[in-house]
């Protein structure tokens, strides 16, 4: 399934440097990437190519981005690794086969729990990935030797639930777990390319 997000396609959009929150704009706009929705991460195991201009951060999320990636103690090119595969920055995303919905297609569950303003609200629903992702990595440190730097570990809660994780040990063995995990760790590594020489 591909969404469109139609509302940044005309913006100077910009790629996070990852030093501090210093950032360099893209030359060009927005280009569109079609992505799957994290309800069926399943649904290819190849890895996602993608070009600079359809991994960056629209202008309007940056600081967001930057502060939930401060919040929850992972790195930028991570949360917005995670917000390109979920909705490709598609603020009123709904999930086709659950209830999640927005940037980062939260379920309502989770919002009900650590939701911080709207849900459809792309700066709210960043600040609330942030305080959720921090909850992740809190829960996650010291149970099973998992450490709260072990990213892999929180993507893959992030996606699976934290229970998965805690049952398992590990990333779990299971479609959204490993799957997803590669997914945004493979967007993560480009986004950080891309700043690095954002031609």
């Amino acid at each position: 399934m591909t969404m469109k997000n139609t509302k940044h396609m005309d913006l100077s959009l910009s790629v996070l440097l990852f030093t501090g929150t210093l950032l360099t704009s893209c030359a060009e706009p927005r280009e569109q990437a079609t992505f799957t929705p994290s309800a069926s991460p399943s649904a290819t195991t190849e890895s996602p190519v993608a070009t600079c201009d359809s991994l960056a951060v629209p202008n309007s999320f940056q600081d967001d981005v930057n502060n939930a990636a401060q919040k929850s103690g992972l790195e930028p090119s991570v949360i917005a690794a995670i917000i390109t595969v979920q909705s490709n920055w598609q603020e009123d995303a709904v999930a086709p086969v659950d209830d999640s919905r927005g940037i980062a297609l939260t379920s309502l569950e989770v919002w009900e729990e650590y939701g911080q303003g709207n849900i459809l609200n792309g700066h709210d629903h960043i600040r609330t990935l942030g305080v959720y992702l921090k909850h992740l990595a809190d829960t996650l440190e010291g149970r099973h030797g998992i450490g709260a730097d072990d990213t892999d570990l929180v993507i893959a809660a992030h996606i699976a639930g934290e229970t998965a994780v805690l049952n398992a040990g590990e990333v779990p063995a299971i479609p959204e777990g490993r799957t997803y995990v590669n997914k945004v760790k493979t967007y993560a590594q480009q986004i950080k390319s891309c700043a690095k020489d954002p031609s």
